[in-house]
């Protein structure tokens, strides 16, 4: 399961099975998000209350990676990277346009 806090309020949680749950009040409830995968996310990571990354992966049918991209807070998530026979752990981003 992974992590990220943007503030004391907002942040999300990711796990298996793509798993998405999101806070806007400092954990006190939480609600789903949903992403169209089953792919295990390893890593979440966001740099403001819209943008955000995750890093997946599988080991079925065959090993893969990648990484998904949303501009609407994880309303929806886009493909930007896909990779195979690698598995990928961790995404990390310093602004929009660097990580």
């Amino acid at each position: 399961m992974s992590n990220c806090f943007i503030d004391e309020n907002t942040g999300w949680s990711a796990g298996n099975n793509g798993t998405i749950v999101k806070t806007t009040n400092g954990g006190d409830t939480w609600f789903s998000q949903s992403i169209n995968t089953s792919d295990n996310i390893h890593s979440i990571f966001f740099v403001d209350s819209l943008n955000g990354w995750i890093a997946l992966y599988e080991f079925v049918p065959e090993r893969h990676g990648s990484v998904m991209h949303t501009t609407d807070g994880g309303e929806t998530w886009t493909t930007q990277l896909e990779i195979w026979s690698y598995t990928l752990h961790s995404v990390y981003f310093t602004d929009l346009r660097n990580g």
